[in-house]
């Protein structure tokens, strides 16, 4: 049993222990296309900063022209992440500049390796 099979199977009240240097309350960026139901396939991290945690949440599908305009984004918390989809734990702790994927929810986080 990994991690995450772990957590789901404390049941609700299990809270996922975060990453050093990320807090439930730092904040995230969410696609809305996400906060409209669409699950969360693509994330990637810019640089955090005190109360960022530099993280963005897609479902993978966004065109460049959906990701250049701000209004199609939602600040919401980590914890507020983590209480949809507690899998994100398993990787909020990577570094600046990381993404990863995945084929659909339930399926294991794939690093994208950054191409030259």
């Amino acid at each position: 049993m990994d991690d995450i099979d772990k957590i789901i199977a404390a049941g609700d009240d299990a809270v996922p222990t975060l990453p050093n240097g990320v807090a439930d309350e730092d904040t995230l960026l969410v696609s809305r296309r996400v906060l409209n139901g669409a699950p969360v396939l693509f994330v990637f991290r810019d640089t955090p900063e005190p109360g960022d945690s530099g993280w963005t949440l897609l479902c993978g599908t966004e065109p460049d022209s959906y990701l250049e305009d701000p209004d199609n984004f939602e600040e919401q918390t980590v914890g507020w992440a983590l209480d949809r989809d507690a899998s994100l734990v398993s990787i909020l702790g990577a570094p600046p500049d990381s993404a990863f994927e995945r084929d659909a929810l339930g399926q294991p986080w794939a690093e994208l390796e950054e191409e030259d």
